[in-house]
């Protein structure tokens, strides 16, 4: 339909197109008389932007029942709400129960509500109708907000207005009327609305243009028509006999067939400025009396009948009689009416009428007259006209000036108000005038009064602070009061005292003090020994009186007088010792250790004794780590680099290992630190011990650079000599070249007749001798020693050594020649035997004759990498280079190859060189977090040693840096990242269970990998609770390792995490996912050990708390954007204590119960602290939705929501907001809906049991629970609600419904006790809570039922309950939260 609307005074009319559409249930079930099925709202749609748009919903509107009499009987008992002298309330407010019960006779009401006051007025009604009245007690409704059983709307206009009439019944189109009628329901009456400019609502007395908006309640009528079951209405315009149109409204009713009324209303004038009734003396008219009309209006009271013959009214208009029309005297100031009629006349027309006059209108005084009840809005606001405002004009005339700060004055009411300057006393006399706004004699006669102010002595005050100190400090003064005030400025020279409480006291070594300095309050504190925790003291001040002067009864003289002291009210403040990491402690063996050299490998258990965290048992759980910080040369030529094969280190336990390089000896001094991870200043401990390696004499060494010696037979009778034929000679070690004495001599020759002078060596390693010309060969035996050293207090050590070579004349022809094909071999760490054919090619072989002519060849160092190899490279007469690598061995060898005849004739070939590059194999050590979801996603870090191009980035390889590959399990890490040598981070695939971790790095052709098994776990869930004892939690992940299932159906089982020692002391409520780590939050003092106090981190190998916690418990946590918000019953939450920082100066932040930890410090949410508690949250896109028990201007009634920019409340369109009654425990958004479930009884205003709905607008209810709801979750097109009830609108749904098509059923049979969480995974439900049977079973399939099951397949329709399996006869507790990782 269309509504013209004028442009501003343009005289433009715009069309304006709506829709309204009646919103009523179809096929509805209506149990035990519940018609909430039949209130859903009504909406009224406008075109807007191509669309139709919510423009109005017509919830606000009222809908009151039918009389319980049928359509047509005469029912002598029943209620008409026909009112005459009441105006109390409808009849149903005299029933019982109501609110005017037991006042039916008093006001006047026994025959209109002979139903309601049958008790009290008609017995015989209460015993006749008795039927009616118990229908009207199981069925009544009486008035219901919103336009129940909406089935038809129709649009209609009369001259320029607009009206929307509505058809309502509770009865269905299918019924039949004898169906409809045997029901009982009380049927609803049906609405007519009128368009007021703006929307539909009440119709008005008058049209909507000529009523002021101020007004409009005053002249609004709530028009409802008795049609019974109507399906629908129309209006029809049709033709009178006069051939004139009359519009007629049709209704359709199930039960009253075709019902109709004329739209015609009775006009009534001359009641403007109604000031009086009276009735004539047989009561049968009533006259009244209009100042601005100036007019008199007669009524008849008489029964007014509408068309169907039902009563509509008691007051039949009559007559006006007006000024200049009926007389001529004015009747200004009009104020009292009396009448005096004929005895026994029946004419309206009175003997006389008398009105009696008082002041104008223009001289009263504005203000509202003395109505009975609560001046509405447009009576307030209508009764400031014609009419004079009254002032007082005060006047101090004598006595102290100095009395008031705020000086006497008296408002138009005459209230006396004044403010008296702080500690001033004395009197002061005033002169008072009364002034009007009229135009002239608008000042009274002057009065006088005094005012008396008594000197007394004022009470002190001050303000206080929380403090916070370290524990183990020294004694220290903190601030803790502030505002300190004696009483008034005048009591400032008084003297003050603090009388004190404190709880905890063994938290202190002397008891606090409280001082005042500089007004400020100070405490000094000293905290006992290692004892950390949180003192309520309680303060009061107290002032010892003081000296007042005032004026003895009225006499200028004044006295002086003693007061007596006055105390403070009662404030308190906390003291919290915040605990400090103590330093570790340890104590070595012995002071030194003595040795000799080259003893290898050196392993001292309980080296270091009496190792421990601190002092106190709450560091227990540290991890110690042991470091070598300095070592210091006493004595002895080696630096430290050079003395140690195995640098010394210290285990956690205390055991001491190193090797010292051979050779080396001397005195040093090793410095070790034993830190925790506690943090703080005072996290390590450094001691030190001597280490004396005595010398042990070594044997000489020396390098032969050549082995063979080549000569021809030419050379013969020519005296040789090679200088630095033997090269580095030492006496064994570079402390034993300084005193030893070596010699190097010949001891034996083999074929001395090949020389004419015999083979002899120089101690500088010089040969010497003089061949013959015969062709052979000559080994030459040697010896090298020395002699011990002199004084030497060594002992016996090895003193010499042998060497050998050999010395060859051959016949001078060919030489041998070859090519190596590579220059450079790349290998992996320990690789095995590696086999390279074809390395030497080209081999050309030196021959003579002789029976064999065959090539050697012979590989050496060109560095000292023999180490590098467990088979040392050689190359076999085809060429074949072969090698092995040592264990766990790597590095670079740089080699020459030579080739020599077989006849040892010399080759002419040159010697080649070739390197040899064996990569290391990469080190897995770790990966964090440790704890992962099986869905994949998460973002890792793996931690090791070289896992970038070992050699390609410093060598000219084919390639110009490694590829990489990371796989978890058996799939690929994705978004690889190398950001080092030692770091990779990447994102975890899907997986279950515990993952292998392997690095493969690929450089060229070699490929090398690491792997480090059990390195992390990938879960699906993660449960959470209280033990079984229930004085402990339990964290648990599921499914469990020897019971996995796969990544698409993981199997129905967890496992408890530290089973032996608990993760948690205490009861877990609220697990949540945030930047990769898990966050578990409960009563919590202790996680894995760890003091955490409320929430923890925990990355599935090491925990960390979030600062120093909170102080109270967690029961929800979400993240919400980059932050993670944290709701519980705590007041406060605690920085991480910064080293350095006083920590009585910060650390601690006023949240109330709810706060935002961003992963380094806590913060509030929404720049607002929350006070109160709360229990759950929901995070919806950018909305965060919090409930609990909390209250404020911005969070009304324990539920609120925070858009990103701002708080507010969660209200109905009655601005109703929060729930009532109760509180929230679970929330779920589906649909574009909130869901709230709880023990409330009311969300919005609207009556709901425990389970509501708000659509953004407006508050429903779900459902009606006979029990608390404490989970809720959304799947597909239902909704789960778990908690602890036996049914839901009667339908037997134990501990778990579920709501589908508008329907509430139960699930699998219920569970045999109260549900607490719920979670969702692919097509499975998880159920956590106190139950030990599903279905009423207790175990299935061998498995017992251990408060936690699932339920799969769908929507449930053919699946069964199955056991969450904990593994063997493991009992966790009661489960308390379970999430989705």
């Amino acid at each position: 339909f269309t509504i013209s609307e004028e442009i501003g005074a343009t005289g433009v009319q715009v069309p304006r197109i709506f829709l309204a559409i009646a919103n009523k249930q179809a096929v509805a079930p209506s149990p035990d008389g519940d018609l909430t099925i039949f209130d859903q709202e009504s909406q009224l749609y406008e075109w807007f932007g191509g669309q139709f748009v919510p423009y109005q919903g017509l919830s606000q509107e009222n809908t009151p029942a039918e009389d319980e009499c049928r359509f047509n009987e005469q029912c002598d008992c029943t209620d008409t709400d026909i009112q005459d002298t009441n105006f109390f309330g409808s009849c149903y407010t005299y029933a019982p129960g109501g609110v005017n019960h037991g006042f039916c006779q008093l006001d006047d009401v026994c025959d209109a509500c002979r139903i309601s006051c049958a008790a009290e007025c008609f017995p015989s009604c209460l015993d006749a109708s008795q039927d009616l009245f118990d229908a009207r007690q199981s069925y009544a409704w009486n008035q219901k907000v919103g336009l129940r059983g909406a089935a038809d709307f129709t649009h209609f206009q009369v001259g320029d207005e607009h009206f929307l009439a509505v058809a309502q019944s509770v009865c269905d189109h299918t019924e039949s009327r004898e169906e409809c009628i045997s029901s009982g329901r009380v049927q609803p009456q049906s609405a007519l609305l009128q368009w007021d400019g703006e929307k539909f609502g009440p119709l008005l007395a008058e049209p909507p243009n000529s009523v002021p908006e101020a007004i409009k309640l005053v002249h609004s009528s709530a028009i409802r028509i008795p049609f019974g079951a109507m399906s629908q209405i129309k209006m029809f315009d049709l033709p009178r006999s006069d051939n004139s149109t009359m519009s007629v409204l049709f209704g359709f009713s199930q039960t009253r067939g075709i019902a109709h009324y004329e739209w015609t209303f009775q006009t009534v004038s001359g009641l403007k400025g109604l000031v009086d009734m009276a009735l004539s003396d047989n009561g049968k008219y009533l006259y009244t009396l209009a100042e601005i009309d100036s007019s008199l209006t007669v009524f008849e009271r008489t029964a007014v009948l509408d068309i169907l013959g039902n009563v509509i009214g008691n007051l039949r208009y009559d007559s006006t009689w007006f000024r200049g029309e009926d007389w001529e005297d004015s009747i200004d100031g009009a104020r009292e009416l009396s009448i005096e009629s004929a005895p026994g006349a029946e004419s309206f027309v009175p003997l006389s009428v008398v009105v009696n006059r008082g002041l104008l209108s223009n001289e009263l005084i504005c203000g509202a007259p003395p109505l009975l009840g609560q001046l509405l809005p447009w009576q307030l606001s209508t009764y400031q006209t014609n009419c004079q405002q009254l002032s007082f004009d005060v006047v101090q005339v004598e006595g102290n000036q100095n009395l008031f700060q705020t000086v006497p004055s008296i408002s138009r009411d005459g209230t006396l108000s004044f403010e008296l300057m702080p500690g001033a006393s004395g009197t002061a006399v005033f002169r008072v005038e009364t002034i009007d706004d009229g135009p002239m004699n608008n000042r009274s006669e002057a009065q006088t009064f005094a005012i008396h102010v008594v000197c007394s002595n004022a009470a002190p005050s001050f303000t206080t602070q929380d403090v916070m100190l370290s524990e183990d400090s020294s004694e220290v003064v903190l601030p803790f009061a502030g505002n300190i005030s004696a009483g008034s400025p005048a009591e400032a020279s008084q003297q003050l005292r603090w009388e004190f409480t404190f709880t905890n006291p063994s938290l202190f070594s002397q008891t606090p003090r409280l001082d005042i300095v500089n007004d400020e309050g100070l405490v000094a504190l000293k905290p006992a020994p290692n004892m950390y925790g949180r003192s309520l003291i309680s303060a009061i001040l107290i002032d010892d009186g003081g000296t007042c002067s005032e004026l003895s009864d009225g006499a200028a003289s004044s006295r002086d007088f003693r007061t007596p002291e006055a105390s403070s009210v009662e404030r308190f403040f906390s003291v919290t010792v915040a605990p400090r990491n103590d330093a570790p402690q340890f104590q070595f063996n012995s002071s030194r250790i003595v040795m000799f050299a080259d003893e290898g490998v050196r392993s001292l258990s309980q080296w270091a004794t009496r190792i421990s965290a601190g002092p106190h048992p709450n560091e227990n759980y540290q991890q110690l780590t042991f470091t070598l910080i300095s070592v210091d040369m006493a004595s002895g030529v080696y630096s430290e680099a050079e003395f140690f094969d195995q640098r010394p280190a210290l285990s956690p336990r205390g055991e001491l290992t190193f090797a010292t390089a051979p050779k080396a000896n001397g005195v040093l001094q090793l410095t070790f630190t034993l830190a925790d991870d506690g943090g703080g200043p005072f996290n390590s401990t450094t001691k030190a011990f001597i280490l004396a390696v005595l010398p042990v004499n070594q044997a000489p060494v020396f390098s032969l650079p050549q082995n063979v010696v080549f000569l021809s037979t030419t050379s013969g009778g020519m005296p040789q000599t090679f200088s630095g034929f033997v090269t580095d000679i030492s006496a064994g070690a570079r402390d034993e070249d300084a005193n030893q004495r070596i010699s190097l001599q010949v001891i034996n020759v083999s074929n001395p007749e090949l020389f004419s002078e015999l083979p002899r060596l120089s101690a500088d390693g010089t040969l010497r001798f003089t061949p013959l010309s015969s062709p052979g060969s000559s080994t030459v035996l040697a010896l090298l020693s020395d002699d011990g050293g002199k004084n030497s207090r060594e002992p016996t050590g090895e003193d010499r050594v042998t060497l050998s070579f050999t010395i060859v004349f051959s016949l001078p022809e060919a030489q041998s020649s070859f090519q190596l094909t590579r220059d450079e071999i790349h290998v992996a760490e320990d690789a095995g035997m590696i086999e390279i054919p074809g390395f030497a090619s080209n081999i050309i072989r030196g021959f003579r004759d002789g029976p064999d002519d065959a090539p050697f060849f012979n590989v050496s160092f060109l560095t000292t990498s023999e180490d590098l190899f467990s088979v040392l490279p050689y190359i076999t007469d085809d060429g074949t280079l072969r090698f092995m690598s040592g264990l766990d061995k790597f590095g670079s060898a740089i080699s020459s190859a030579s080739v020599n005849a077989s006849n040892f004739a010399p080759s002419t070939a040159n010697t080649q060189h070739f390197t040899i590059f064996i990569h290391p194999q990469p080190r897995v050590e770790s990966v964090s977090p440790a704890l992962v979801a099986a869905r994949g996603g998460s973002v890792i870090t793996v931690q090791g040693h070289y896992f970038g191009a070992f050699f390609s980035e410093r060598h000219d390889l084919t390639c110009a840096s490694a590829s990489l590959s990371v796989m978890i399990g058996n799939r690929a890490c994705a978004n690889l990242n190398r950001l080092s040598d030692t770091t990779i981070v990447c994102t975890a695939s899907e997986g279950l269970g515990s993952q292998t971790a392997e690095v493969e790095v690929r450089e060229g052709d070699v490929t090398r990998s690491g792997v480090l098994p059990g390195a992390l776990y990938q879960s699906a869930l993660a449960w959470g609770g209280v033990t079984s004892s229930v004085t402990g939690g339990f964290f648990a992940i599921g499914p469990r390792s020897d019971y996995l299932g796969n990544v698409s159906f993981p199997a129905a089982s967890a496992g408890v995490i530290g089973e032996t020692q608990p993760m948690a002391d205490r009861g877990v409520n609220a697990i949540a996912m945030y930047k990769h780590k898990t966050y578990v939050g409960g009563k919590l003092s202790r996680f894995g050990g760890v003091l955490v106090f409320g929430i923890a981190a925990f990355n599935g190998r090491t925990v960390e708390p979030l600062g120093s916690g909170v102080d109270g418990t967690v029961y929800t946590i979400k993240q919400y954007g980059d932050v993670l918000v944290v709701g519980g019953g705590f007041t406060k939450v605690f920085q991480p204590l910064v080293a350095g920082v006083d920590a009585a100066n910060g650390g601690m932040l006023s949240t109330g119960g709810l706060a935002a930890w961003d992963g380094n410090e806590w913060g509030l949410v929404g720049g607002s602290a929350v006070f109160g508690v709360v229990t759950t949250s929901l995070v919806n896109g950018t909305r965060l939705f919090i409930a609990g028990r909390f209250s404020d201007e911005d969070r009304r009634n324990n539920l609120a929501l925070y858009d990103g920019e701002a708080w507010r409340s969660i209200c109905g369109v009655n601005g109703v907001c929060g729930v009532t009654g109760g509180i929230v425990n679970a929330m779920d958004y589906w649909n574009d809906d909130l869901y709230v479930g709880g023990s409330f009884t009311a969300a919005g205003g609207v009556r709901a049991a425990r389970l509501a709905r708000w659509d953004g607008f407006q508050w429903y209810a779900m459902g009606e629970f006979d029990g608390d709801v404490l989970a809720l979750i959304t799947m597909d097109d239902q909704l789960l609600v778990g908690g602890e009830f036996a049914s839901v609108d009667g339908v037997q749904a134990v501990s778990i419904a579920r709501f589908r098509n508008g329907v509430w059923d139960s699930v699998g049979g219920g569970l045999g006790g109260p549900v607490y969480t719920m979670a969702s995974l692919d097509s499975c439900l998880y159920v956590g809570g106190s139950f030990t049977s599903a279905g009423g079973l207790e175990s299935i399939s061998e498995v017992p039922i251990r408060h936690a099951v699932r339920r799969c397949m769908g929507r449930f329709s053919s699946a069964n309950w199955e056991p969450v399996d904990w593994g063997g006869d493991v009992d966790p507790g009661i489960v308390s939260a379970v999430t989705v990782m």
